[in-house]
């Protein structure tokens, strides 16, 4: 298990490299606090050769640093590998204002509800 830091903003992605020689054998998940981030199923582990494991994320981080943490293991294998592991973390700058988001929430919602007047009968 490894752990790394980040700072505030928002996880809008994050990966892991297999580089090649991995063939497979080399399993991984990333975690930030208790929500796995990759892979989005539970149960599984990223593995691969030579390739990348991405997600899109919308993860909040309200305060820094936060920890990442990285379980991986390697049963069976007859040389040490090193994958990489990336996090974006975007400044809460570039996520929408409240107040467009619920703008745009009422909006939305204005077209889908039923008029008053429908509503009595």
């Amino acid at each position: 298990m490894e752990t790394f830091k980040i700072d505030r903003g928002v996880i809008t992605e994050a990966g892991i490299f297999f580089p090649p020689g991995c063939h497979g054998l080399v399993y991984a998940k990333l975690f930030f606090q208790a929500h796995q981030i990759l892979p989005r199923n539970q149960e599984s582990w990223c593995h691969g050769n030579n390739g990348w494991w991405r997600e899109d994320a919308e993860m909040p981080v309200d305060s820094s640093p936060q920890t990442c943490k990285v379980v991986a293991w390697a049963d069976g294998t007859s040389y040490n590998h090193t994958i990489t592991v990336c996090v974006e973390v975007s400044p809460f700058s570039y996520i929408p204002r409240w107040d467009e988001v619920v703008g745009a929430i009422s909006a939305l919602l204005d077209l889908l509800s039923v008029e008053e007047s429908e509503a009595s009968e």
